[in-house]
């Protein structure tokens, strides 16, 4: 039980930390940018993906 209080109790601080760096990262002035960035690479690596899987697939 105390095992499993101590490993849930550092689970809570680093989903914190995590809480923190993400609000950190939302007070940036160029939160938008960066964040649209991130999302355009994202999704074309997806797309990438998807294109080497389908041709996979073709073969």
């Amino acid at each position: 039980m105390g095992l499993w209080f101590q490993s849930h109790n550092t689970h809570f601080t680093l989903q914190q930390l995590l809480f923190l760096v993400v609000l950190l990262f939302h007070t940036t002035l160029k939160r938008q940018q960066i964040g649209v960035l991130i999302l355009m690479n994202f999704e074309d690596q997806l797309e990438r993906l998807a294109i080497k899987d389908y041709m996979l697939k073709q073969w």
